[in-house]
């Protein structure tokens, strides 16, 4: 299943909400999106340019299709999501 770009921007924003309100992202993400495979990690474990940068994490688009996962830049294929979270400021 590809992502499309309403449901990567819906994504972002229930994500950065969860995020500024201090809330689990992926307890929030998850049961909206139960199709699609959401994980993190912080942004310091991921060298790669993202598909986009927010506030609060970064967003890598992922291609599972084949047998190990590779960062995507095209949302035909990607069929799964890192968000690389930053620190935290305090």
């Amino acid at each position: 299943m590809a992502i499309s770009a309403l449901e990567l921007q819906t994504m972002t924003e229930l994500g950065s909400g969860a995020c500024s309100d201090g809330e689990d992202v992926l307890a929030v993400l998850r049961p909206r999106f139960p199709a699609l495979t959401i994980t993190r990690c912080p942004s310091s474990d991921v060298i790669e340019t993202p598909f986009q940068s927010g506030d609060y994490f970064d967003v890598h688009l992922v291609d599972t299709s084949e047998h190990c996962w590779r960062l995507t830049r095209n949302m035909a294929v990607a069929t799964a999501v890192l968000l690389a979270m930053h620190e935290r400021r305090s």
